[in-house]
This record gives C-alpha cells, sequence and structure tokens, in this order.
C-alpha cells in the first residue's frame, strides 16, 4: 500500500483532488501505515508548487510559495506545519486531517484566479496566436 501511495505522488501526475483523496486515505488508514504523516506532506508540498507555478509560471521555494499563499488565502497553520515537518518530522494526526481543506482551497482558488489553458512557450518568446505574447521560460 505505501508503494502506491509514493507512485502516485510521483512524477506531474495528480492534481487537487487526487492528492485530497491520497491524504484522505491517510487519514483512514492512519493507525496502520507506518510513516502516514509524510503521504500528506508529500501532496500538500506538490500543491504548492503546481498551484504557485499557475500565478507565476515559474517555480520558487517552498518557503516562498508557503509565503504566497499565506498572503493570498490568509495564513495557513497547516502551511507552516509543513515547513516545520520537514526540517523535524513527527506523526500527527492532526496535520493529515487539516491537509485535507487546504488542498481544496489552493487549488480551487488557484482556478479561480487564472484563466486556463495557460499559455507557455519553451525556449522562445512568441505569440498564441491571438495577439497575446508568451513570457519566455528559462
Amino acid at each position: 500500500m505505501a508503494e502506491e501511495f509514493l507512485e502516485a505522488l510521483e512524477g506531474d501526475g495528480p492534481g487537487g483532488s487526487e492528492l485530497a483523496g491520497l491524504t484522505l486515505l491517510s487519514a483512514i488508514a492512519f493507525p496502520v501505515l507506518s510513516d502516514a504523516t509524510r503521504y500528506p506532506m508529500s501532496a500538500l508540498k506538490h500543491s504548492p508548487h503546481s498551484c504557485y507555478f499557475c500565478y507565476h509560471l515559474k517555480t520558487a521555494p517552498l518557503n516562498e510559495e508557503v509565503e504566497f499563499f499565506n498572503s493570498r488565502l490568509g495564513p495557513s497553520r497547516t502551511l507552516l506545519q509543513l515547513l516545520n515537518q520537514r526540517r523535524k518530522y513527527h506523526e500527527s494526526f492532526a496535520f493529515v486531517l487539516r491537509c485535507v481543506p487546504v488542498l481544496f482551497r489552493m487549488h480551487l482558488r488557484t482556478a479561480w484566479d487564472n484563466q486556463f489553458p495557460r499559455a507557455v512557450a519553451r525556449g522562445c518568446s512568441g505569440s498564441t496566436g491571438d495577439g497575446e505574447s508568451v513570457p519566455q521560460l528559462r
């Protein structure tokens, strides 16, 4: 079971609802799943990266992304605890439970604030074909 969690969290595959589902499953299986807090930590770490990219078309260190979402969504004890958990890990059922609404809220706000699909150019500046310029990503 643990391997399936890790496989689902690797790469660019899972979206917000899949990550929230994995987090809910971690909460349900918490009493029998070793390192159950690590799975929601991974999901919660993935979400700021993905959502921050939607706003800025670039990545940033996790602490910068957490600061951005704390200013955009309001202070989140769960996001701050994520940073602390990465420094000094400990099992926390309460943290696992708090991850789910944060994941939903972050992805919902990102979808609300940004128009999709976003034009992204790889390697060269240009236009989307409708007169809108596309920033160059490096």
